[in-house]
């Protein structure tokens, strides 16, 4: 095979070119670093176009090594947290009594006694994920995913990702290779195969791990964008007065979202009552006395009791159940409805038909093996809210960083 003389120069050029371009494409990220967190869907496709430049240079060598060692950063940072090192990182400031903008790997260690030598190498991890930086050779800096974590939330979900995701996942191929491949159910699931426990009736034992999991679910909020800014609120959820039920927040947790709803519609200037409904023990957190929101203990299995709302609200709550179990949830709200009225809005994610993204498609894996749920499609929920008799799709809206979606489901008899 003839090769130009010329061909190694050609080849240089092009890899000083790819540098280039990769180097411009950075400098753009950052000068349009505000703007794209604006606009989610656009993000998206600028993440999703890196990632694949990111899998054409790594060799399959690169891919698996990447893959063995993926645990390692939650790891070193969740033990970053529970010993205080990262908030000292977070916190390099004159207030801790550190003047530079950097602390040195022996301050840390001297926080609390630790051996040096333990958190240099797990600061190595932490550098090389880009969770932290490393500013001097042993000094360190923060960066804006390591101040994230200063809130407690997002450090309760990696604690709840540790604890419940990471350790049941080891246990997915042998039992599915037990079970002979067939789809975990929630009678029987991964998490209970592990812990000896279902996942929903640990919540209800452990206050702590019921309080850490209801703060990751606040904390899921940062960044999102609201359901209420893409659905139609104005249009689609006017009461004519002030006694009305205007929306009941189904499983609503400690209220988070329907306290920023309230907000939201005050600007619209509607009227109508607001009401959150979740089990006592969750409710039992609630700060919202001073707030226009009616605290409604509640089971949504059981006969829903505020009949004839306006609108009925499910966020994030049938992914964690099987079809069978959403039937019987969504027939209860059903029941409720007032025909020609009430509306029924479900917030959730919505698994494309194809180039589903790594996070989605891991959220579904997760639901499957640690509480037998799902991520659905569109024709999957199409298939759901069809199964229960009396309930039809009006539309779905289809938004966001995952692809969040409000579907609106009405009673027709």
């Amino acid at each position: 095979m003839y090769i130009r003389d010329d061909y190694p120069a050609i080849i240089d050029a092009k890899r000083r070119d790819l540098l280039r371009f990769l180097a411009a494409a950075q400098a753009t990220a950052v000068e349009l670093q505000q703007d794209l967190e604006s606009d989610p869907s656009f993000r998206n496709q600028v993440v999703e176009a890196s990632r694949k430049v990111t899998q054409t240079l790594q060799t399959p060598v690169d891919r698996a090594w990447e893959l063995f060692f993926h645990s390692a950063a939650p790891t070193a940072l969740l033990v970053s947290i529970n010993a205080g090192w990262l908030s000292l990182i977070n916190d390099t400031n004159a207030s801790n009594g550190y003047t530079n903008q950097e602390i040195t790997i022996d301050q840390i260690a001297r926080s609390n006694s630790s051996d040096v030598d333990l958190v240099q190498r797990l600061m190595r991890v932490l550098t090389s994920a880009g969770l932290i930086r490393e500013t001097q050779p042993h000094q360190y800096a923060p960066t804006p995913v390591s101040k994230l974590f200063d809130n407690p939330g997002w450090a309760d979900g990696l604690r709840h990702s540790v604890r419940d995701f990471s350790m049941t996942m080891t246990s997915v191929p042998e039992y599915l290779a037990e079970h002979k491949y067939q789809t975990p159910t929630q009678d029987d699931g991964i998490y209970q195969h592990v812990h000896g426990i279902p996942f929903f009736e640990r919540l209800k034992r452990e206050e702590e791990v019921r309080r850490q999991f209801a703060n990751f679910m606040d904390a899921m909020r940062t960044g999102e964008k609201p359901w209420y800014e893409m659905y139609p609120v104005a249009e689609r959820l006017q009461v004519s007065s002030v006694s009305d039920v205007l929306l009941v927040d189904i499983g609503g947790s400690k209220g988070h979202d329907l306290l920023a709803f309230s907000q939201f519609r005050k600007k619209l200037g509607l009227q109508g009552k607001l009401v959150l409904q979740d089990r006592p023990a969750v409710l039992s957190q609630v700060p919202l006395s001073s707030h226009d929101i009616e605290i409604q203990a509640h089971d949504f299995f059981e006969a829903q009791p505020v009949i004839g709302a306006k609108a009925y609200f499910l966020k994030h709550i049938l992914h964690d159940w099987m079809d069978r179990d959403c039937v019987s949830i969504l027939g209860r709200v059903r029941d409720a409805m007032e025909v020609g009225y009430s509306r029924l809005l479900i917030s959730e994610r919505m698994v494309p038909g194809r180039e589903c993204s790594p996070r989605i498609a891991a959220f579904d894996v997760l639901m499957m093996v640690v509480v037998g749920g799902r991520e659905r499609t569109t024709s999957e929920w199409k298939g759901l809210i069809a199964a229960v008799e009396g309930l039809e799709i009006e539309k779905i809206w289809t938004f966001g960083n995952d692809n969040d979606s409000v579907i609106e489901a009405v009673r027709n008899f």
